[in-house]
């Protein structure tokens, strides 16, 4: 069975949550939100630039179809990273 890694992504970041909504109070550390802030923050500046180059160069998002690829993309953010959307999702 195939998952989707957006899905795969949201799955995480809910049991994230609710670990952190379940774990007592003496376990949360101070200026955690704006940590974890920051990292949300790194990755929507990498995954927007990522997803819109795709758009841009009118080729496929999804990993389960590359038949659908019409163009490798090497512009914008994939100069510096390989796969930038994982690397945001992660």
């Amino acid at each position: 069975m195939r998952i989707p890694p957006p899905i795969v992504t949201l799955v995480f970041a809910a049991v994230i949550i609710a670990v952190d909504f379940y774990s007592p109070s003496w376990i949360k550390m101070a200026g955690l939100f704006w940590f974890s802030f920051a990292f949300f923050f790194l990755a929507v500046v990498l995954l927007l630039p990522a997803v819109i180059q795709f758009v841009h160069s009118k080729t496929t998002v999804n990993p389960y179809t590359p038949q659908k690829s019409t163009v490798l993309v090497s512009a914008g953010v994939y100069r510096f990273s390989r796969n930038p959307m994982y690397l945001g999702m992660a």
